[in-house]
């Protein structure tokens, strides 16, 4: 009886030092997210970056109007390989407008999310949309890969 209770107590204290882990036991699908536009770029404001929030600027070098909204996502690398940080976040959905040839800057905060990143190789993702001349518009995904010391 006591042999069973005392591996209760052990699997009971593994489960909630595992749950207490930072986001790095929230690490669990392979990213298939891939970033190819050659006109649109994602980058960090410099001196901006901390554990907990950034400044991204969205660059759009295109003929079109590119739309964004509040939703990111953050991905950290290991072995050479994105894996996405597991987390439910809301987010409103507003359709902001970047007009070509120009940027904007968007300031993010995902401790509330994420909490503060450990150490580490990290994307934010935004999905972006282009709008073409012709009513049509492509979907697609922008990065800005950073590291946290």
């Amino acid at each position: 009886m006591k042999k069973k209770m005392l591996i209760s107590l052990l699997c009971c204290f593994i489960f909630i030092l595992t749950a207490c882990n930072n986001n790095e036991q929230n690490v669990d699908d392979v990213s298939n997210i891939v970033t190819t536009d050659e006109e649109i770029y994602l980058t960090i404001k410099e001196g901006s970056l901390t554990s907990t929030q950034a400044t991204l600027i969205l660059e759009n070098n295109s003929t079109q109007d590119l739309g964004y909204s509040d939703s990111y996502e953050i991905e950290i690398k290991k072995n050479n390989v994105w894996y996405k940080i597991n987390v439910d976040i809301g987010f409103n959905e507003p359709l902001y407008i970047v007009k070509p040839n120009q940027s904007q800057e968007l300031e993010i905060n995902w401790e509330n999310s994420y909490e503060s990143l450990t150490p580490g190789e990290y994307r934010i993702i935004k999905d972006v949309i282009l709008m073409n001349n012709d009513d049509t518009h492509e979907d697609f995904f922008v990065a800005a890969e950073f590291t946290i010391e």
